[in-house]
């Protein structure tokens, strides 16, 4: 059957999910979409979602065509090309081998042997310098976890396998996208469930803008904008495409200073986007190259495009619209909307916006870049002997919790002769949490504030814990070594008395071992 769908997509349903399809010459392509990816997990179950995805294909005879799996930030996709049947074959079993999983039909060997496998591809939802970011502006939760190491992936259990992929893989939050009409017979038997729907990761409790020296050799800009859902969508594709048009004719051409500029959006909400701009550049241009983006940012918002900026805008959007692909990605999106995975509207809709792009538009989608601004700053550009507040901004700084009294412990003989621990160090344990202060600073996290907490090896087997690393859920941690207090071994077994046993684990390169 035909639903309203964008003209040359197909709709139709099979096995209660949504199926797209457009009438694209060549051999079947298939995309299978789920809400979920690495937003949707915990710092505890990081790495879950690509896990799933693992062991779905694991359970299926061997595939003698094309395909793959990919986790992102919210999607998760189950990929296949070749002949209509073998594509149906695939379809079918995936689908069966998820709804196996969801049921806890697990065994305990082969999870152990994907776990490890995950171990050796060690790779990332999204590129090193945009985890950077996120995880510096959500912390430890959300699409934060974009750079979270899995330091707790060999702990995942079947338990928790199957009860995430019960939530997430089903029916209710899948979508189904062909290149051409569905394979007679195509069946999708996956488990009954809702739509996910969309949770807005909260930004960790920090003051913006700010500054960070990044892992990285380039320069990474984020800062928040209205998301696809809004009225400006038109508005970000202008401002992405003008902004990199100008920092090339400036400081590429112009000046030498940049190789070349990314422009990049993240969807935050249907309202919401995180827009992230990445420059590729000699590291020590960074503090320079960041303020003429900068200002070529705040140009834009007060003084919008220029008429020949908004044609060539156009011209190219249009011309994107001949690639004969096109209808294959309008089904995409269709589909990713239906699941809540994406925004942006049909190709026609979007021409109407950018051609209806206005300076007032302008600055309203950039209303708030000032005070969303993060900056990464590659190390190698931050003057020597400049002081560590930052040089464009502040450094982030972590907002400590109100924890309430607690037990105190004040600093010991070992804490005065070490080095960087202040005379007035001192650490508090009580209900409420912990609090470590001295030398003007202060870290407070409740209970429910901890993310993890990393134990240093001890030396010999049965010795007492002599240091901790406690990681906040805003991404700031707080180092504990026992000898600096009066006490420090009761306050760091009473730490580890009250963060659960599933939350530490022992600096060994082996999370399985139980602190």
């Amino acid at each position: 059957m035909t639903s309203t769908a964008p003209p040359q997509i197909h709709r139709t349903e099979v096995d209660g999910v949504p199926v797209y399809w457009a009438d694209i010459p060549g051999r079947l392509e298939a995309h299978l979409y789920f809400r979920v990816g690495v937003r949707d997990e915990s710092f505890a179950t990081t790495g879950i979602t690509h896990l799933i995805e693992h062991l779905a294909f694991s359970r299926l005879p061997a595939i003698r065509h094309e395909h793959n799996g990919q986790v992102e930030l919210g999607l998760t996709t189950f990929s296949a090309t070749g002949r209509p049947e073998a594509v149906a074959g695939t379809l079918k079993d995936l689908c069966g081998s998820l709804g196996a999983i969801a049921a806890g039909d697990v065994a305990p060997e082969l999870l152990a042997t994907e776990l490890r496998v995950l171990e050796a591809e060690g790779s990332l939802a999204v590129p090193p310098h945009l985890a950077e970011a996120l995880t510096r502006r959500y912390g430890l939760r959300g699409l934060g976890l974009a750079g979270a190491d899995p330091v707790f992936a060999e702990r995942l259990t079947r338990g928790e396998v199957a009860e995430f992929a019960a939530r997430f893989f089903t029916r209710g939050n899948a979508a189904l996208v062909l290149s051409g009409p569905p394979p007679e017979g195509l069946r999708l038997p996956l488990p009954e469930g809702a739509p996910v729907g969309w949770e807005t990761t909260p930004t960790a409790p920090r003051a913006l803008p700010a500054e960070y020296v990044s892992g990285g050799d380039g320069l990474v800009l984020s800062f928040s904008l209205p998301g696809d859902g809004s009225s400006l969508v038109g508005a970000v594709a202008v401002l992405g495409t003008v902004l990199g048009d100008r920092v090339r004719a400036t400081l590429r051409r112009g000046r030498g200073l940049v190789y070349d500029l990314d422009f990049g959006c993240v969807a935050v909400s249907p309202e919401q986007a995180l827009a992230v701009v990445t420059c590729e550049l000699k590291p020590a241009n960074g503090v320079v190259v960041a303020r003429e983006i900068l200002s070529t940012l705040r140009d834009l918002r007060d003084r919008g495009v220029t008429a020949d900026e908004l044609a060539d805008v156009l011209a190219a959007f249009e011309e994107a619209g001949d690639d004969p692909q096109l209808p294959l990605w309008e089904a995409r999106d269709e589909a990713l909307r239906r699941i809540g995975a994406a925004f942006q509207p049909p190709h026609d809709r979007l021409l109407a916006a950018i051609g209806s792009v206005t300076a007032r538009d302008m600055e309203q989608l950039l209303a708030d870049l000032e005070w969303s601004l993060l900056v990464g700053l590659p190390e190698e550009s931050i003057p020597e002997g400049e002081d560590t507040d930052g040089v464009l901004y502040p450094r982030p700084a972590h907002r400590p919790a109100d924890v309430g009294p607690g037990t105190e412990y004040r600093r010991g003989i070992a804490g005065a002769v070490a080095m960087g621990v202040p005379r007035d160090a001192r650490l508090s344990i009580g209900e409420g949490g912990l609090r470590m202060t001295g030398g003007g600073t202060v870290h407070a996290f409740g209970w429910d504030d901890i993310a993890g907490v990393a134990w240093e090896a001890a030396a010999k087997e049965g010795a007492a814990r002599r240091s901790c690393t406690v990681i906040g859920r805003d991404g700031f941690v707080v180092t504990l070594v026992s000898g600096w207090f009066r006490g420090g071994d009761r306050a760091l077994a009473a730490i580890a008395d009250r963060v659960p046993a599933r939350l530490q684990y022992t600096e060994t390169g082996d999370a399985r071992r139980e602190s």
